[in-house]
């Protein structure tokens, strides 16, 4: 079987969970990117027998270019997430003025809608499994979530330790 996985950091470290599936896998993920990043890697997924889409936070704002990223071979694609940006706000001129402009100038219910209506998109492909680790509350729309499985098992990789992704791979393999 061949499998395509497209996601976020949960998802970008094939020696996590991805690992564990036994088949012939492509891996697209990519650390730090929004959920229209991930459409993105979708763009061929109908030469894959089964897609995998590790859908991200709603919360992250998409960008062409993230300052303190855009150099790094392993985040080229990064967009910005409040939580991060607001933390290196503190430490980088040019972070503390967009923190300053998504903080005063974002419409927050903006950003879910059109959050949600990629994850619709997504949801509609043939031959799709979806997971999240993020809040259950944010992301309603994705039975899959692992969120718990995060909170308990947390590590390095792909955010999770060895049993933590044991268990991710255990359940996605039941739904293949």
């Amino acid at each position: 079987m061949k499998i395509l996985i497209c996601g976020d950091s949960f998802s970008s470290d094939t020696n996590g969970w991805p690992k564990y599936l036994h088949d012939n896998v492509t891996n697209r993920s990519e650390r730090g990117v929004g959920e229209f990043k991930i459409f993105q890697q979708t763009y061929d997924h109908k030469t894959f027998d089964k897609l995998i889409v590790c859908h991200t936070s709603p919360w992250r704002i998409h960008t062409t270019s993230h300052p303190l990223h855009k150099d790094n071979a392993q985040r080229p694609n990064n967009d910005f997430m409040i939580a991060d940006i607001e933390h290196h706000s503190k430490h980088n001129d040019e972070i503390k003025h967009i923190y300053s402009y998504i903080k005063k100038y974002t419409d927050w219910d903006y950003v879910k809608f059109v959050y949600d209506m990629i994850v619709e998109k997504l949801l509609s492909l043939p031959n799709s499994i979806h997971i999240t680790f993020h809040s259950p509350e944010d992301t309603k729309k994705i039975t899959n979530n692992y969120h718990d499985v995060w909170q308990k098992y947390k590590g390095n990789i792909n955010h999770l330790n060895q049993i933590g992704n044991e268990i991710v791979a255990k359940r996605i393999q039941t739904m293949l």
